[in-house]
């Protein structure tokens, strides 16, 4: 039992101090209203972190690489059609359907309980995405020089590769050696170094000078 009340007391004071930490950093952020177009839950800790109001739909979800890829190419478009339930799923958590000019991106809301749910919040925030002031963030654990190279292709000023390495040496990609861990896990980027640590591996990147930048 006393183990018990520690522990709790224990992780209140380091969320305690996370919390300080995050307001601390806000105070370097300029551009207060990005819109984060991220093909995972990078974009959304982020603002999260900042303070920010989601200006984007690509919150608790993700995209596989090629539907990142051709959502991102085609932006404008697939943020005007509506979102249909891929029903036949047998994921856990629900799928939704993005179909523009015979082009097709399955977006994986991991974070929502129901299709319902999702489709309503993807909605609310695809109204808010502010093309004047985008920045794409894709997040990779095994790049390839062809990834890069699209990558680069992109229509947009502000983007970031963010990737076990750079082959290339683009100027988009940052690289981070937690991708390099034998034992890496999907998504472990995201995650706090340890229990007691204030940072997350994704805080080693300079995303508040990344969203400055205009």
């Amino acid at each position: 039992m006393i183990k018990k009340v520690l522990r709790k007391i224990i992780f209140v004071v380091i969320r305690a101090f996370r919390n300080i930490r995050y307001k601390i950093l806000r105070k370097h952020l300029i551009n207060k209203n990005p819109s984060i177009i991220s093909s995972d839950c990078f974009g959304g800790i982020a603002s999260h972190n900042l303070g920010l109001k989601f200006n984007s739909p690509t919150i608790n979800l993700y995209f596989n690489k090629e539907g990142f890829f051709t959502f991102v190419e085609n932006l404008e478009g697939f943020l005007n059609v509506d979102l249909t339930e891929v029903k036949d799923s047998e994921l856990e958590y629900p799928v939704g359907r993005l179909q523009f000019n015979e082009k097709t991106v399955d977006v994986f809301f991991m974070h929502y309980k129901t299709f319902e749910q999702a489709n309503n919040k993807w909605n609310d925030r695809r109204k808010r995405v502010d093309f004047s002031n985008i920045y794409i963030i894709y997040l990779t654990a095994f790049v390839s020089e062809e990834d890069i190279a699209r990558f680069d292709a992109l229509p947009y000023k502000n983007k970031m590769l963010i990737a076990d390495k750079n082959p290339t040496n683009s100027k988009n990609v940052v690289t981070h050696d937690v991708f390099l861990k034998k034992d890496y896990k999907p998504g472990e980027i995201l995650t706090y170094k340890s229990v007691f640590s204030l940072k997350r591996y994704m805080d080693d990147i300079d995303y508040i000078g990344f969203l400055n930048q205009v």
